[in-house]
């Protein structure tokens, strides 16, 4: 029978370092929970400034857009 393999924590650590900006110490002390949460953060924060960036577009303009888009309801 094979042997299962260990688990590899250097992404969390890749991830947590350069991403988060944490520390070694301070990922490790994440949960896997908390780790997916800043994950989760981080990947909506990316894609919203893709977005606005490929768009042209300011903070400032989103929100106009988004307050226009909210008079509708």
């Amino acid at each position: 029978m094979d042997e299962p393999e260990p688990m590899d924590f250097s992404w969390f650590y890749l991830i947590g370092s350069t991403k988060f900006n944490l520390s070694i110490k301070e990922v490790g002390r994440l949960t896997l929970r908390m780790f997916g949460r800043f994950y989760t953060h981080y990947k909506n924060d990316f894609d919203l400034e893709l977005k606005l960036w490929k768009s042209n577009t300011t903070y400032a303009d989103a929100h106009k857009q988004q307050q226009q888009d909210e008079e509708w309801f």
